[in-house]
């Protein structure tokens, strides 16, 4: 009798253990689902709340409001039967790369080079669309807003702790480095050997931060045996060349 109470009990505690790692699993899946991006045209806000949808962010513009909704909302707003409209996969991209920084690893580097003074060039996500007031937020904190890359993503120039303390903004995604292998085309690999002609681009930050102007850069690159045939500013405001 008390070695069947032993074995019976056991298997409660098994059963109990089993049962809390399940429920933990579903938990964590939850958790860490990703979450889907939704626009509802601002006509149907009224209808949002009657369906009682609670978003997990949003994000307000002219026309319409953009909305993050974890699984069970989103079935909600489905069920409701509001129109919406679905974004895309929260890819970053730019030249031919094309990952989500959160769930693929596209590079074993993860630090990019920076000037004397910690500049760099990085990466910032949103998970929602940017509003105007959240980009004046990152420049009034000393980012440097330089080009927008698909998906809701900003190719910026800023110091480390800058965009350690940018990730507190809770509508950034994600903040990486914009490491060395991003900076190379894809179409270099067909080639091999010298290589007749060769777009370089880089950011000029002007006196800012300690770096050098146009021309010393220049210089530095032609100490490395490249022919400079010639150079111009990119783009009017001569930031990139």
């Amino acid at each position: 009798m008390q070695n069947f109470t032993q074995v019976a009990l056991g298997r409660l505690r098994w059963r109990w253990l089993l049962s809390t790692i399940i429920i933990g699993l579903g938990w964590a899946h939850g958790a860490w689902a990703e979450s889907v991006r939704v626009a509802v045209a601002n006509t149907d806000r009224a209808q949002l709340s009657a369906a009682a949808i609670e978003a997990e962010l949003t994000q307000s513009f002219a026309q319409q409001t953009w909305l993050l909704l974890n699984e069970f909302e989103h079935e909600k707003l489905i069920d409701s039967g509001i129109p919406f409209h679905t974004a895309p996969a929260p890819e970053i991209r730019f030249l031919n790369w094309r990952f989500d920084p959160l769930t693929q690893q596209t590079t074993r580097q993860s630090k990019a080079p920076t000037n004397a003074a910690g500049f760099k060039l990085a990466l910032i996500q949103f998970h929602l669309p940017a509003t105007d007031s959240e980009l004046q937020q990152l420049e009034s904190n000393g980012v440097t807003l330089l080009q927008y890359y698909p998906h809701n993503a900003y190719l910026v120039w800023a110091q480390e702790q800058t965009l350690q303390h940018s990730r507190s903004q809770q509508n950034i995604r994600w903040i990486g480095d914009f490491v060395s292998d991003f900076r190379k085309s894809p179409e270099l690999r067909q080639f091999s050997g010298i290589v007749d002609q060769l777009h370089v681009h880089f950011y000029n930050p002007g006196a800012q931060a300690s770096s050098p102007p146009p021309e010393a850069l220049l210089r530095r690159i032609e100490n490395t045996g490249v022919e400079v045939v010639n150079h111009f500013p990119a783009q009017a405001d001569q930031q990139f060349y």
